[in-house]
């Protein structure tokens, strides 16, 4: 890329190959539409304070917002009277745990399963699953609810 942020250009060579010969072709041959050989990349600003409001209620200094009013959060979005975190619909969420649509995990203590669902038993075994009752991973990768044998293989009577 021609710039390492605020936009530039990133160019590459495009031509027709024959298939059977392996050698290049007139790109008037090709049956297909020839890629473009330049895209825009890098597009973010160099100076993530320029464009920057800290959602009103803070200001932008150092590459950061420095929030105003008790509010936090990385954009200073969070109102001091929510005690955790915004949903993707900008509702406060108490227990400061987001699935992986925004959503607001509810539960005593939710924690989030392997697929970043909410499990609000908060109880995640070592596979991730909600409730499960993994204990140890085997060389295979099989989850086990039990031991594993002297080749590191789950031992789902539990003796060895």
């Amino acid at each position: 890329c021609s710039a390492a942020c605020g936009g530039g250009t990133r160019q590459r060579t495009v031509e027709c190959t024959d298939g059977s010969t392996g050698e290049t072709a007139d790109p008037a041959n090709c049956p297909a539409t020839a890629p473009q050989t330049q895209e825009a990349c890098n597009t973010q600003l160099c100076d993530f304070c320029a464009d920057q409001r800290c959602s009103g209620h803070g200001t932008c200094e150092g590459g950061r917002c420095q929030c105003t009013d008790e509010y936090r959060g990385l954009f200073c979005g969070t109102p001091p009277d929510c005690g955790g975190v915004l949903t993707s619909a900008g509702v406060c969420c108490e227990s400061g745990v987001l699935d992986f649509s925004g959503g607001c995990c509810s539960g005593t203590s939710p924690r989030l399963d392997k697929n970043a669902q909410c499990c609000p038993s908060g109880n995640v075994d070592v596979c991730g699953v909600c409730d499960g009752d993994a204990v140890t991973v085997d060389v295979a990768g099989s989850c086990c609810a039990s031991i594993v044998d002297g080749q590191g293989l789950c031992c789902d009577s539990g003796a060895i």
